[in-house]
């Protein structure tokens, strides 16, 4: 981020560029989409300019954060590497393949996109609560563990010492106890360590390019990837994780 230039607040987490691709232009030739909502109300005409962002879902606030636009400059970086060649198959006729190099910055720009929509954060925040709990009913059943974390609350708590008993039902039962919230931020920068393994799968997967019929119209989310394992005869469960057996 240069010097003295504010911090961008509204963040797309779809390249507006990108989204173009699937819009249909008003006599303005502004950009709009078919907008669905997953709590069942009436789809809705949304313009591009205001589809896939949120504020401030990139921004560092902490105050030793190198700058608040580091990310948001990363994903810029990457967007100028990977979406070049989403353009000239779109708009270029003649290209109709793609080089070893374009497979890469085009496996570089879709993962990143993937990691960093809301519902994916969300995922991966819902699973860092869930690790959370699961290891602390795993001290529970440590005879060490407990001992150890039982120790380490001898000091009054509301009232009174706790005692290795309620130390104990404390572990074992945390959904009880307590409420947890994972930094969506953390989760996001857990995602992007990812990032290097995830392209590099993507560039073993056989790439095609397919021209969908003139005028067609189809249904499509957030993220430019759709990740399924095959369950056997015949049927996937679609939307899981990476982490699922093929």
């Amino acid at each position: 981020m240069k010097k003295g230039k504010p911090p961008t607040r509204r963040q797309h987490y779809l390249q507006r560029a990108y989204l173009a691709h699937f819009a249909s232009m008003d006599a303005t030739d502004k950009g709009y989409v078919w907008a669905y909502d997953k709590k069942g109300n009436s789809p809705r005409l949304q313009a591009t300019t205001t589809s896939g962002l949120e504020k401030d879902i990139y921004t560092l606030k902490h105050p030793e954060a190198p700058a608040p636009d580091m990310l948001e400059d990363l994903f810029t970086k990457i967007e100028k590497v990977g979406y070049p060649i989403i353009k000239a198959l779109t708009v270029d006729s003649e290209k109709r393949s793609l080089t070893a190099e374009d497979i890469g910055r085009l496996a570089g720009y879709l993962i990143a996109v993937h990691l960093r929509v809301p519902r994916n954060i969300d995922a991966t925040r819902q699973m860092m609560e869930v690790v959370l709990f699961e290891s602390m009913k795993e001290t529970a059943r440590s005879p060490e563990g407990l001992r150890a974390a039982w120790e380490s609350t001898q000091k009054e708590i509301a009232g009174k010492v706790p005692s290795q008993a309620d130390v104990k039902d404390w572990l074992e039962n945390p959904e009880k106890h307590v409420k947890v919230r994972a930094n969506p931020l953390a989760a996001l920068l857990l995602n992007l360590q990812m990032h290097s393994k995830l392209s590099r799968i993507l560039l073993g997967m056989n790439w095609a390019i397919c021209d969908a019929p003139e005028g067609s119209f189809f249904v499509a989310g957030d993220s430019p990837l759709i990740v399924f394992a095959r369950m056997g005869n015949g049927r996937a469960i679609f939307g899981g994780g990476f982490g699922l057996q093929q």
